[in-house]
């Protein structure tokens, strides 16, 4: 009896027939598929986009649009009748094609929505299996027209992947083109910062969207990667103040206009060289870990702001707090101690680096070592 031969599978074709009743084709019924002449019709580049998110998701297939829009309620608009896109020139093609699908452009933003971010903000959707955060959007009190204020990359996700004429549930403000492009900054500035978000959407996939869930539950899910744990590090000091909290501003934005001292991002660097993790850990010893290196870095942060010549935009970087994770976690005396380590001596070496922006960390880490072994 012959047997049935299975093609080799090449990287475009790693999913092939996934998605693509999405987009008017059959999917084929046979799991296995018999040998044929000739190349194979060539995926659309929405297919392939399509493709790139449910891999980077680690899903089969596409969640249904009412799973992803579970719970969302409002008057139902088209996609395509919401101005999301800024500009009618695009130099993605794809960006292009879904421009001219939806022929409303955004007044609010300077910026225009990127492909790149709308392939990460999809993959993020699709692993989370549904979108949490509602769609705001401005109608012009003078001409009725439609535009978005917050949610840009998920109308354009949903229109790449389930249609530009799909209706969405969305809040409305009835406003003037003024108003929009104040709340649009507004919206824009209260946006938590990078960092934390990221930490606080990690917090709630693990959790179920429970983002009450005791801190057990929180480590249970996520102690399978280092990445993971700096997340849990982000939302327990930051969120909680578990199991200590910082006594300096922390920044929401790489500017500072908030007058923080420093980034929640950079702290989160300082976090993955300063504590030692590996998979099994039980919470209590990262807790433990944790709690002071929080101690170390308020010690850190008070003394350094005294000394002379202290600048936070070039000594409290992430290159910079990298280092000094580094020199931390290195320390031959045990860290139970914030005293162990000698603040002052390390804060003044710090300085003493003058402009680090340009500075790679191990330079800065072997110049903290090479100037601390001379104080």
């Amino acid at each position: 009896m012959s047997k049935r031969v299975v093609p080799p599978i090449g990287e475009e074709d790693e999913f092939r027939g996934l998605g693509d009743d999405l987009f008017g084709q059959e999917t084929p019924k046979e799991s296995v598929v018999p040998v044929k002449k000739g190349p194979r019709p060539k995926k659309t580049r929405r297919q392939k986009a399509l493709r790139v998110m449910i891999k980077r998701a680690g899903i089969k297939s596409p969640p249904t649009i009412e799973r992803i829009l579970e719970g969302k309620t409002g008057p139902k608009i088209p996609i395509s009748e919401i101005g999301f896109i800024t500009n009618d020139i695009q130099s993605d093609v794809l960006m292009a094609e879904l421009a001219q699908e939806c022929h409303v452009r955004n007044r609010l933003n300077r910026d225009d929505i990127l492909l790149s971010r709308i392939l990460a903000v999809g993959s993020e959707i699709f692993k989370a299996g549904r979108m949490w955060t509602p769609f705001y959007i401005h109608q012009d009190i003078y001409d009725g027209r439609y535009e978005c204020i917050s949610g840009r990359h998920r109308l354009a996700f949903l229109a790449l992947v389930y249609g530009s004429n799909l209706e969405v549930p969305v809040y409305i403000e009835h406003l003037t083109l003024k108003s929009a492009r104040e709340a649009v900054t507004v919206a824009n500035d209260s946006r938590p910062v990078k960092a934390l978000e990221r930490a606080s959407y990690a917090i709630l996939r693990a959790s179920g969207g429970d983002s009450e869930a005791d801190q057990d539950k929180i480590y249970n899910r996520l102690s399978n990667l280092k990445t993971n744990m700096t997340k849990y590090c982000v939302y327990s000091v930051i969120e909680r103040g578990f199991p200590a909290k910082f006594t300096f501003k922390l920044s929401e934005r790489s500017s500072r206009p908030d007058g923080g001292i420093t980034t929640v991002s950079n702290i989160e660097v300082f976090w993955s060289e300063a504590l030692y993790w590996q998979v099994g850990m039980e919470r209590k010893d990262l807790d433990s870990q944790l709690g002071d290196s929080v101690k170390f870095l308020n010690l850190f942060v008070s003394t350094i702001r005294k000394i002379p010549g202290f600048n936070p935009d070039q000594h409290l970087t992430a290159n910079v707090l990298a280092a000094v994770g580094k020199y931390y976690l290195a320390y031959p005396n045990p860290i139970n101690d914030v005293r162990a380590v000698n603040v002052p001596k390390l804060s003044k070496v710090v300085v003493a680096l003058g402009h680090t922006v340009k500075k790679q960390v191990v330079d800065i880490y072997n110049s903290i070592l090479a100037d601390l072994a001379k104080v």
